[in-house]
C-alpha cells in the first residue's frame, strides 16, 4: 500500500476519482436514520438497504468523531472498522477538508454478500464534533451536523431516505428533503434525491417566514441577527422568481434559509429543502457577489435537485456547479445591471486562469493551456474548484454560442423533461441544444482547449473602427465573440460573429478610440496575450 500511496502523489483528480470509483462497491437502496441532539453530539441509529455490485468487503465514507459504533445484521453482528490501516491514509490523502477529511468504514460480512445480492444493516454510533468545528453544547447559536462524510455511504445513485431527529427544548430542526410530519417528538423529513449529501441543522433559531410565488419562504436567524431576516427574504423571492421565469417550477412548496453565525466548512450550501449560508462570509461580500452566492445555492434546486446530480457520471460535477455558478452570476446581473454581471464573470476567469498549473504552463510553452484538464473529468477534488468557474465559463459561452433564450430554452427542456431521473449527458446536451450544443460541450468541457483570436487589420479615425477578428484555431466553428471599444466618453460593448476562421470588426460612434479588445474577460488575466489588444 505504501507504494500505492507514493505513486498517488503524482496522480491527477482523473485518477483519483477513478480511485474512489472501485472502491464502491454497492448500490444503496434505502436510508433511513434517527438523530437525538445531545450536548455530547447526536445519537444516531441508522438502518441502511443495498445491493451488492461485486464480492468482498464494503467500504464507506464516514465522519470523524464517530464513537461506540455497533453493527448488525439480522441482529447478529457484523464486522466493522473505522479508520483501518493503510486504506485510511488512502482516503485522507485523497480528501483532506480542513479537519474534516472522512474516515472509512469498512463492513466484512460473514459469509460475504454475492455480487447482486441484497442486505440490511443496522448502525448504531455516537458522533461527536470535530475539536473547533460544530458543537451542540447550549452556545446560543445555530447548531450545525453539516458534513459530506455523515452518512455511511460511497455512492452518487439516487435512492429512498429518511431523517428523524428529537431536537433538544427550545431547538428547531432543519434536515435535506421534505418535512411530512412529526413523532414522539421527532421531526420527519423524506427524500428520493439525496444528491450524495444529506444535512442536518439543530439550534435555538428564531424564524421568519413570508410567501412568494405559491412558496413558503422561511429565514431561520440566530438570536441577535433578527433584522435580517428581510432582505434575506426578499432577495430569496427575487431570486426565485427570476430562476423559476427560466427553468420552470422548482421542487417543493417550502424553502428554508438557515444563517449560521460561526465559521464552519462551507460558507453556503442547498439541501434541497433549505440553503445554509454562513454569515461571516456571507457579510464580507458586496451586494453583487452577495446575490451570486444566494443564487448559487438556489440554481441547485435545480441542477442537482430537480435533475439529481444534474448529470450523473461523467461530466456531473462541472455541469452542477457550473450551471449553478452561471445561474448566480445571471441572476445577479439581471437584479443589478449589466455592469454587475462583468465583475462577477471577470472573477470567475481570474479563479480559474490563476490556477498555477495553468501559469506554469503557460510560461514553459509560451501560451495557454497545454495541461489544462477536461472538464468531463473534473471532480471536487480538482482544486481551486475547477468546475465552478470554468463551467460557469463554458455555460457563458454556450450562451454566446446558442443565444441566451435558445440556451434557457433547452435548460428548461432538460428541467422539465429529466426531473427526478437519472441523466447522462449525451441526454443533456440533446435536450439543451442537439448537435450543436453537443459540438459545443465537447469543445469548451472535453476538450483541452479554449478558442484564441487575433485582432488584426485594425483602421481607426475619429469616430469609427474597422478591423478583422481572426481565430486560428481550426477546431472553433465559429460564434458571437464580445469586443471592447473605449473612448472618451465612456466604453461601447459589441459583438463580432466569427464564422470560418473570421469576422468583420466595425463600429460608430462618438469620439475617438482609445482602446479596442477582443474577448475581455481574458485578456487582462493573461500577460502572455498581446494579439487582441489595440490602444492609442
Amino acid at each position: 500500500m505504501l507504494p500505492a500511496l507514493l505513486l498517488l502523489a503524482s496522480l491527477d483528480g482523473v485518477a483519483a476519482q477513478a480511485l474512489l470509483r472501485w472502491m464502491h462497491s454497492y448500490d444503496i437502496l434505502e436510508y433511513r436514520i434517527e438523530a437525538e441532539a445531545e450536548t455530547a453530539g447526536l445519537q444516531v441509529r441508522c438502518r441502511l438497504r443495498l445491493r451488492v455490485e461485486r464480492k468482498g468487503p464494503l467500504r464507506f465514507f464516514f465522519s470523524t468523531g464517530v464513537r461506540d459504533l455497533k453493527v448488525t445484521r439480522d441482529g447478529a453482528a457484523v464486522e466493522a472498522k473505522l479508520g483501518a490501516g493503510e486504506q485510511e491514509a488512502l482516503v485522507r490523502r485523497l480528501l483532506p477538508a480542513a479537519g474534516l477529511a472522512p474516515t472509512l468504514l469498512t463492513l466484512s460480512p460473514d459469509p460475504p454478500l454475492d455480487a447482486g445480492e441484497e442486505a440490511t444493516f443496522e448502525l448504531v454510533y455516537l458522533w461527536s464534533p470535530p475539536a473547533g468545528a460544530f458543537a451542540y453544547a447550549n452556545q446560543g447559536a445555530v447548531q450545525t451536523h453539516l458534513s459530506g462524510w455523515w452518512v455511511p455511504m460511497m455512492a452518487d445513485e439516487l435512492f429512498d431516505a429518511e431523517i428523524r431527529v428529537r431536537a433538544p427544548a427550545g431547538h428547531a430542526a432543519i434536515a435535506s428533503g421534505l418535512r411530512v410530519g412529526e413523532e414522539g417528538g421527532a421531526a420527519i423529513f423524506r427524500t428520493e434525491q439525496p444528491s450524495q449529501l444529506l444535512a442536518l441543522v439543530v439550534g435555538p433559531l428564531v424564524v421568519q417566514r413570508t410567501t412568494a410565488g405559491g412558496r413558503s419562504l422561511e429565514a431561520w436567524l440566530p438570536a441577535g441577527f433578527e433584522e435580517e431576516g428581510g432582505e434575506l427574504l426578499a432577495d430569496l423571492a427575487a431570486i426565485l422568481e427570476l430562476l423559476e421565469g427560466w427553468f420552470g417550477p422548482a421542487p417543493g412548496k417550502s424553502l428554508a434559509l438557515v444563517v449560521e453565525p460561526r465559521r464552519t466548512f462551507a460558507p453556503s450550501y442547498c439541501a434541497g429543502s433549505f440553503l445554509l449560508l454562513q454569515r461571516h462570509e456571507w457579510k464580507a461580500l458586496d451586494r453583487p457577489r452577495r446575490l451570486r452566492l444566494l443564487a448559487h445555492e438556489c440554481a441547485h434546486l435545480w441542477w442537482g435537485h430537480r435533475v439529481p446530480s444534474s448529470v450523473v457520471g461523467g461530466g456531473g460535477t462541472w455541469i452542477r456547479e457550473g450551471l449553478a455558478e452561471w445561474s448566480g452570476i445571471r441572476v445577479a446581473g439581471s437584479m443589478l445591471g449589466e455592469e454587475a454581471e462583468r465583475l462577477l464573470f471577470r472573477d470567475a476567469v481570474r479563479a480559474y486562469f490563476e490556477r498555477i498549473d495553468l501559469r506554469e504552463a503557460a510560461a514553459q510553452e509560451g501560451g495557454l493551456v497545454a495541461r489544462e484538464p477536461s472538464l468531463e473529468e473534473a471532480t471536487y477534488l480538482d482544486p481551486p474548484r475547477v468546475p465552478y468557474f470554468r463551467g460557469a465559463l463554458v455555460f457563458r459561452a454556450l450562451e454566446a454560442l446558442l443565444g441566451e433564450a435558445p440556451l434557457r430554452a433547452g435548460l428548461r427542456r432538460v428541467a422539465e423533461q429529466r426531473a427526478f431521473l437519472p441523466t447522462g449527458i449525451e441526454e443533456f446536451t440533446r435536450l439543451l441544444g442537439g448537435e450543436e450544443a453537443a459540438w459545443a460541450v465537447e469543445f469548451y468541457a472535453r476538450s483541452t482547449r479554449l478558442p484564441d483570436f487575433v485582432l488584426e487589420a485594425v483602421e481607426v479615425r475619429e469616430g469609427s473602427v474597422a478591423g478583422r477578428v481572426r481565430c486560428p484555431d481550426p477546431f472553433w466553428r465559429g460564434g458571437r465573440v464580445p469586443c471592447v471599444v473605449e473612448t472618451a466618453g465612456g466604453i461601447v460593448r459589441i459583438e463580432v460573429e466569427v464564422r470560418e476562421g473570421g469576422g468583420e470588426l466595425r463600429w460608430r460612434g462618438e469620439g475617438a478610440p482609445l482602446r479596442i479588445e477582443v474577448d475581455p474577460e481574458r485578456v487582462f488575466l493573461d500577460p502572455l496575450r498581446t494579439n487582441n489588444v489595440w490602444r492609442r
